[in-house]
């Protein structure tokens, strides 16, 4: 059995992806599995599972549990941790299917990872056609507005690449001038659109997510047809999205009981 698991930056999967991996099948596997079903799940050799989990056990990470593992009181520990911090994804759930309802289009976030900006949470619209990146999908820094928002908020979080910007469309940014001046616009705003710049006949307005005494936690993207995006009001409705983006920051800021 192949593992469908493909990382980020396209490189194979290294050791600690494989134990990732490992304690992931542990968490959503209801019964514990075997040395065997491990192996075979994960398409490992069983003599790599074994030694992984020797490894991840003395750490407290797995136990054995009769014939089988399962996660161990690091991960308990960890996930309590975990449960007190409001995660960015379910923050703008309920914002993005609002405002998904309202306009009849996609609304998605995306967030720094690794040095990439990504797409990590999505709530397609009503419209039968779909122009909005793939959940999981890169961002371009230059030619997107959630991108520019990120360069001029969260310089430290991205990478832009070096060299020449690659000019997706007639109306990419092509300059660092050009790009530092739409930077400016997005920072001072707090919002920046894109009308064609990264994929010709898409219209994309997005808002920083700045919660409360943090740093950027993303953006939060309207994404329609840039005919659509005209007869919705264009770069008018940023007020509205604005908004909706201070509510996924004031979630963000929020204490769980």
């Amino acid at each position: 059995m192949q593992s469908n698991r493909v990382p980020l930056d396209g490189t194979r999967a290294g050791p600690l992806d494989r134990a990732l991996d490992l304690l992931g099948v542990l968490a959503d596997t209801p019964q514990p599995p075997t040395l065997s079903a491990l192996a075979t799940r994960l398409a490992l050799p069983k003599s790599t599972v074994h030694r992984m989990l020797q490894q991840l056990g003395a750490r407290g990470a797995v136990v054995r549990e009769g014939e089988g593992y399962a996660p161990g009181p690091l991960l308990a520990r960890l996930g309590r941790a975990a449960s007190r911090v409001p995660s960015l994804e379910a923050a703008a759930a309920p914002v993005m299917a609002a405002l998904a309802g309202e306009t009849g289009e996609t609304v998605f976030v995306v967030a720094p990872r690794g040095g990439r900006l990504v797409v990590v949470a999505k709530h397609e619209g009503r419209g039968f056609l779909r122009t909005s990146p793939e959940l999981g999908a890169e961002v371009p820094l230059h030619a997107t507005s959630a991108g520019r928002l990120h360069l001029g908020l969260a310089p430290e979080r991205v990478a832009l690449p070096k060299g020449r910007l690659e000019a997706y469309t007639p109306k990419t940014p092509r300059t660092r001038a050009a790009l530092d001046a739409a930077v400016a616009r997005a920072v001072a705003r707090g919002w920046d659109e894109n009308v064609d710049e990264w994929i010709d006949g898409l219209s994309v307005l997005s808002a920083a997510i700045l919660p409360v005494g943090g740093s950027l936690a993303g953006a939060l993207s309207l994404a329609c047809t840039s005919a659509r995006y005209a007869a919705l009001g264009g770069a008018a409705r940023a007020p509205e999205l604005v908004s909706a983006a201070a509510q996924v920051a004031a979630r963000l800021s929020e204490t769980p009981a």
